[in-house]
């Protein structure tokens, strides 16, 4: 890719190292990630002289390998995409409800590609549980899954356990949201986690490279937001074809964890403050307190923007709203500011997208429309694609 005409004494701008950057961070920004490995703190990477090595990280605590696993599976998007983050996507066995991972992300990758169809999916029954021995069936190395959430869910304790001594360690971290949410470990941040990932899978030199391309892109776009006073007041609800019909919503605080990471990241203003208690993430609302906070723009939160059309959403979602008495008087409604949003259990590289589709959804003056993925010029993508690939594929 040709970079942008710069003037020689001009300092390339944060952006510039993003769009244009492969060649920076190839050229030395990776230096020190040689310090990622020996040290004793939370997350550290402990070896021995036979190869093995433990890596830290809560609720597991320290976690040993023998070898660096080959395969395994992932509960939701956010731990399987840090495994394709990381170039090890070929690994990956299984996830849970493969109809709600943004596959079309990677295709524009150049040079990524998972084999879908090759994928398992998570087997659960009606009651929300998991047969252990499926697991057993797919014999995978490690499983990357917070062991104290599937025990919660899909699991029983001694099924984790047995399973964690049988057949592969668990290995993962849930921080989707915070507020509601009771833990006796703290939370870490999204790239906390993946830091720890990737010295399951001795790739730590491609962390770092994520890690910076990601710091400089948020970087870039906070520099460019407008002063604080003049940014939206944003309503995250959920709602979908029955639950519209219905006059039904959920709404939600647009609170810490990577589940709301780019809102988060964009500054944006919490329109259900007040709307939504304190002590809880989430609350069934109808069109009535809808109006009362009247959001200036309404996203539709786990909308999974990868997927569907718009024109799909048009209809399913927007129309009918038009068509309500009260919805009909909503801002964001009148003035066609409704989207959907990002899936809520995002990795490193559907994070990249869903921060693009939302600081355009969000800035369209600032940062140009969004007309859909697929459909981004390369001069209007607010990341390089090929940098992320380059990354993924071990070009650093």
């Amino acid at each position: 890719m040709t970079g942008p005409n710069v003037d020689a004494s001009d300092a390339p701008t944060r952006r510039d190292y993003i769009k244009y950057g492969g060649t920076v961070i190839g050229g030395g920004l990776l230096a020190g990630c040689s310090d990622l490995a020996g040290q004793n703190d939370s997350g550290s990477t402990a070896e021995t002289s036979d190869g093995s090595y433990s890596v830290t990280m809560s609720p597991m605590g320290t976690v040993e390998f023998d070898s660096v696993p080959q395969s395994y599976m992932s509960y939701r998007v956010t731990h399987a995409d840090m495994g394709v983050a990381l170039g090890v996507g070929d690994r990956l066995k299984a996830v849970y409800n493969i109809g709600q991972y943004p596959f079309e992300f990677y295709d524009e990758l150049p040079g990524v590609d998972i084999d879908v169809d090759s994928l398992s999916e998570i087997e659960v029954n009606s009651d929300y549980e998991a047969d252990k021995e499926w697991f057993y069936e797919m014999n995978c190395d490690v499983h990357l899954m917070d062991p104290e959430y599937m025990s919660q869910w899909l699991l029983t304790p001694d099924d984790v356990d047995e399973i964690a001594q049988s057949i592969g360690p668990f290995f993962g971290h849930y921080a989707r949201r915070r507020i509601g949410e009771e833990r006796d470990y703290p939370f870490l941040s999204l790239y906390d986690i993946f830091e720890r990932v990737s010295r399951v899978f001795q790739r730590e030199e491609r962390y770092v490279a994520f890690e910076t391309l990601h710091d400089e892109f948020i970087s870039g776009l906070q520099d460019d937001l407008p002063p604080e006073s003049e940014r939206p007041a944003v309503g995250l609800v959920a709602t979908g074809p029955e639950m519209v019909q219905n006059d039904e919503f959920g709404a939600y605080h647009i609170d810490p964890g990577y589940g709301k990471k780019q809102y988060i990241d964009l500054e944006v203003e919490n329109a259900m403050e007040g709307v939504v208690p304190e002590d809880t993430s989430y609350a069934q609302v109808d069109y009535e307190t809808l109006l009362d906070a009247d959001p200036d723009i309404l996203m539709i939160h786990n909308g999974i923007i990868g997927t569907d059309s718009r024109e799909d959403f048009i209809e399913q979602v927007i129309d009918p709203m038009r068509e309500h008495t009260l919805g009909s008087q909503l801002t964001a409604v009148q003035n066609g500011d409704v989207y959907r949003g990002g899936n809520n259990t995002q990795g490193p590289i559907t994070n990249l997208f869903q921060t693009e589709a939302a600081a355009k959804q969000l800035y369209p003056e600032l940062f140009g429309e969004f007309p859909g993925f697929g459909r981004i010029s390369d001069d209007a993508q607010l990341f390089d694609r090929q940098a992320v690939a380059d990354i993924i594929n071990g070009d650093l």
